[in-house]
């Protein structure tokens, strides 16, 4: 195939869409405390998951943005407590 060419279709999953850590974009939004009293599936608030399948969004990517660039996928995994703290560089 060809650029130009009208087979080509281009994965709708390059685009998608991130989510990064400025103000509350995640903490105390898209991720909650436990123990706040909206639905969620762990920590993840469903009504935020249904707002970003209303408006077709087919992917998050989280982390996103600058904090992605100095993240590691490991530091996120294993006890909570036991996970690193990291700042945005």
């Amino acid at each position: 195939m060809q650029p130009g060419d009208p087979q080509l279709q281009i994965s709708e999953h390059i685009y998608g869409h991130f989510a990064e850590h400025l103000g509350r974009c995640i903490y105390d939004s898209f991720w909650v405390n436990e123990k706040l009293n909206v639905p969620k599936q762990g920590r993840i608030r469903m009504d935020i998951v249904e707002a970003l399948r209303k408006i077709k969004v087919p992917n998050l990517r989280w982390p996103g943005g600058c904090f992605a660039d100095t993240y590691h996928w490991r530091d996120g995994v294993g006890p909570t407590a036991q996970r690193p703290k990291m700042l945005n560089m």
